[in-house]
């Protein structure tokens, strides 16, 4: 009795043993099974993992690409920086420049506007002139006609003289008497033909002085010739 109570526990036990052999199994294959979702999650999450750190790689790599190309494009924006304040001097240079030119430009300006107002007034002055100088042609012209026409006159008269003295002188030669004319302001006179020739001088020649005719005359005579032309003098001044 006592011998199948023993082999009863034992099967019990047997039975529990293998109850709890069979759990754990289950427990360990699920085990396993957790080890092996896990380490084919821990060989995705590996994956993933390096995958990842390619991507950062790449990132690292383009990163570094962009940051050459960022300090590229800021050293030619630094070069362009450069060109532009240099450009701005030199525009703000042309720009001083272009404001001296258009200083002198306006200087040049009014100084011909002076210039243009003085040939202006110089124009208005010499149209003035020549209008004077017109007049004054006109006044010379009116003048010349008029001297010619005195010079006519003049010529005519001097011919008619020249006839008269030519007549007198015919008629003194033919009555055997001269005449002569005293001119109280030039001191000389004029004598005719016969007279040169009553007093016996060359009638070619320029009118004797006083003194000389008066050599010729007869003493007895000088006091009457010498009262004669006294009384013709004092008879003159008196008009």
């Amino acid at each position: 009795m006592k011998s199948d109570k023993k082999f009863t526990y034992q099967e019990l036990e047997k039975e529990k043993l293998a109850e709890e052999l069979l759990i754990a199994n289950k427990e360990l294959v699920f085990q396993n099974e957790e080890k092996q979702k896990r380490a084919e999650e821990r060989l995705i999450a590996n994956k993933e993992l390096v995958f990842q750190n390619e991507q950062k790689q790449k990132r690292a790599e383009e990163l570094l690409i962009a940051n050459k190309e960022l300090a590229f494009q800021n050293e030619q924006k630094q070069k362009r920086a450069e060109e532009l304040l240099i450009a701005n001097k030199e525009l703000a240079f042309q720009n001083e420049e272009k404001q001296k030119r258009a200083d002198e430009l306006l200087i040049a300006n009014k100084e011909l506007a002076f210039q243009n107002e003085e040939k202006q007034k110089r124009a208005d002055e010499l149209i003035i002139a020549n209008k004077e100088l017109a007049f004054q042609n006109e006044e010379k012209e009116k003048r010349a006609d008029e001297l010619l026409i005195a010079n006519k006159e003049l010529a005519s008269q001097n011919e008619q003289k020249q006839e008269r003295r030519v007549q007198l002188n015919e008629a003194q030669r033919i009555a055997q008497f001269g005449g002569w004319v005293f001119n109280l302001t030039t001191q000389k006179s004029e004598w005719t033909d016969e007279m040169f020739r009553i007093w016996g001088f060359d009638s070619k020649k320029d009118e004797p002085d006083h003194d000389t005719m008066m050599n010729r005359v007869h003493p007895a005579g000088l006091e009457l010739i010498n009262g004669s032309i006294a009384k013709a003098v004092q008879g003159v001044e008196a008009k």
